[in-house]
């Protein structure tokens, strides 16, 4: 897994949260038998209810939920959509936002019987994307946050969905630099990306899981855990980022902390993401033109031609790491000095031990290394369109994509790159590509 790539910072924000006390304490209580959606309620009917219901549930007010709750089970579902609207409000009363959730459940009840017609699809069996936008679609006031609660509470707490909820969206996804849509869909692209970053690396979190004996004392599936991430992160915000102190994050002590924003700050609010970005790859493939459409992102470009004339390039990149700002894309680095020095020139005055050393300080201090690739008939066909056609050179291309094969393999083995294919790809689809995989900062 890449350092500073979605996944490994996802990671490390589970890893720092399932490692703190109090959060390890919340999941533990949640993760069999949840307070807010308990495993007691079997009628699918009151789950889309209940679920619906817990929006705007505080702490404080947990217990009055469940006397709410319980209340309803034993009336049963059938009954409750019998009863007049004054019944359901004094149902509902202890709750607050009478109103809406009373509307609620007449949506529910409305769109249960669109079930049993056939008409819309059936959140028990349909796949979760379907379930969530039949939900969204066809119940009144269910945000994509509460069709993500319903469907996970209809289907079970492994059926694979995370749920987001608004202070994930507005603070802790931003300082993880993940890059969601404005308003209600920003809960759903946070979801997929979320559960996209367990799913590849399931094995991982399950070790983490044993490592930490959470095993110990609940029951696992052997599926990807992503419910256990759900809790141990939601109860992380709760805890953490809901005292608005960045100072004491402890995902900022983790190796992915140069890339953590401090939306939770009050003063000075600030995304999250990798701030500096090596690219690179042979001629034609892209670089330049993958760089100018990151830049639209507020990254500044900067560009290091070759110099015969320095006889210490070791210690010119240590400095320029060393003093390199944020919010940078490099275009060409060390990693060109050996490919190209190799390849054509005789000799690279950099070896390859030095290259994973600059790599390694690269991303230690907070940034991402990108190589693109391209078959050769795409590149040649590129410069023809480019009018470059006369700069293409088979012998020299060979020679050049055999050496960056070899670098790149020492840097994927230390975790320090992360390569992409532009095969059929616009600047702006790699850039897009290369914005979600990196967790790239954005300016705003």
């Amino acid at each position: 897994m890449p350092t500073h790539s979605a996944r490994s910072i996802v990671f490390e924000a589970v890893r720092a949260a399932a490692e703190d006390f109090t959060v390890r304490t919340d999941v533990i209580a949640n993760h069999d038998d949840n307070r807010w959606w308990p495993l007691r309620v079997t009628d699918w009917r009151l789950r889309l209810v209940f679920a619906g219901w817990s929006t705007r549930i505080s702490y404080n007010m947990i217990r009055s939920f469940q006397r709410t709750i319980d209340a309803a089970e034993m009336l049963g579902f059938d009954s409750l959509a019998a009863m007049s609207d004054e019944d359901l409000v004094r149902i509902t009363a202890s709750l607050g936002m009478v109103s809406s959730r009373v509307g609620y459940f007449r949506s529910v009840r409305d769109f249960v019987e669109k079930v049993e017609l056939g008409v819309v699809a059936d959140p028990r069996s349909a796949t979760s994307d379907a379930a969530i936008h039949a939900i969204r679609a066809n119940i009144w006031g269910a945000s994509y946050k509460v069709a993500q609660c319903a469907v996970l509470y209809v289907k079970g707490y492994h059926c694979g969905i995370f749920p987001v909820d608004s202070g994930m969206v507005a603070m802790l996804g931003p300082c993880l630099g993940l890059t969601l849509s404005r308003g209600d869909i920003a809960h759903d692209d946070m979801r997929k990306i979320l559960e996209y970053c367990i799913n590849t690396d399931a094995a991982r979190y399950h070790d983490l899981i044993d490592r930490l004996d959470y095993s110990a004392y609940i029951k696992v599936p052997a599926s990807a855990p992503v419910w256990w991430a759900h809790l141990a992160l939601i109860y992380f915000k709760r805890r953490f980022c809901n005292r608005h102190r960045p100072e004491e994050c402890a995902i900022r002590n983790t190796s992915a902390g140069a890339c953590i924003g401090s939306m939770c700050s009050g003063e000075s609010p600030e995304r999250g993401g990798v701030r500096k970005l090596i690219i690179e790859g042979v001629d034609g493939v892209g670089k330049s033109s993958v760089a100018a459409a990151l830049a639209e992102d507020g990254f500044n470009l900067r560009h290091f031609p070759h110099d015969r004339s320095n006889e210490d390039l070791a210690k010119t990149y240590r400095d320029r790491i060393a003093n390199s700002h944020e919010s940078e894309i490099w275009d060409r680095s060390f990693i060109s000095e050996y490919v190209y020095g190799t390849a054509l020139r005789g000799a690279s005055r950099l070896s390859l031990d030095t290259i994973v050393e600059l790599g390694r300080l690269f991303v230690a201090n907070g940034g991402a290394i990108a190589i693109l690739v391209a078959d050769t008939d795409e590149i040649a066909l590129r410069m023809q369109n480019d009018g470059r056609a006369e700069e293409f050179d088979s012998v020299r291309h060979t020679a050049l994509t055999e050496q960056y094969g070899i670098v790149a393999a020492s840097l994927a083995d230390a975790g320090l790159i992360s390569v992409f294919d532009t095969n059929g790809f616009s600047a702006a689809e790699v850039r897009k590509r290369m914005v979600g995989e990196l967790s790239l900062w954005r300016k705003s």
